[in-house]
C-alpha cells in the first residue's frame, strides 16, 4: 500500500450504540475512507438484499473469501446503498485490523437478525391464532 494511501485511510472502527425505542441495542461502525464518513448497520431490509444475494451466514466456515466480502458490503446496504461495489470492495481492502472488523459485522448481523425475531409486541399490528 502506498504511504498517501495509508495517510488518508482512517478506518477507525467506533462501536456506536444506540437504543431502539427504548429496547435493546444496535451496534453500528463508524469508518472512514479517504475523507468520507460511512456508517455500517444492518437492518430487515439489508438482511433480505444480502440474502438475495447470495449471503448464508453458514457460509462464512465453507465459503469464507465469498461470505466475508458479502457481509462487509451488505453493512453499506441500509446507509450508503449508492456507494459502488468497487468503492466497497476497495475500502474493504484497505481496512486495518480486518478480523476485528469480520468479527463485529458478524456480532451486528446477528443482533440485527434477532432484533427481528424478537421485537417489540406494541409494534405488532397482526393477531393469529391456530383453529
Amino acid at each position: 500500500m502506498e504511504d498517501n494511501t495509508k495517510e488518508i485511510l482512517e478506518n477507525e472502527i467506533k462501536k456506536e450504540t444506540k437504543t431502539k425505542n427504548g429496547k435493546g441495542t444496535a451496534t453500528s461502525i463508524k469508518l472512514e475512507y479517504n475523507g468520507e464518513t460511512y456508517i455500517l448497520e444492518y437492518s430487515k431490509r439489508a438482511i433480505t438484499i444480502m440474502e438475495d444475494q447470495g449471503f448464508r451466514i453458514g457460509d462464512i466456515d465453507d465459503k469464507p473469501m465469498t461470505s466475508l466480502l458479502l457481509l462487509f458490503k451488505g453493512a453499506f446496504i441500509k446507509n450508503h446503498r449508492t456507494v459502488s461495489e468497487a468503492l466497497v470492495e476497495e475500502i474493504y481492502d484497505h481496512c486495518e485490523d480486518v478480523d476485528k472488523m469480520i468479527s463485529t459485522l458478524m456480532d451486528m448481523y446477528m443482533e440485527a437478525f434477532e432484533g427481528v425475531r424478537t421485537e417489540d409486541d406494541d409494534t405488532k399490528k397482526a393477531n393469529w391464532t391456530i383453529q
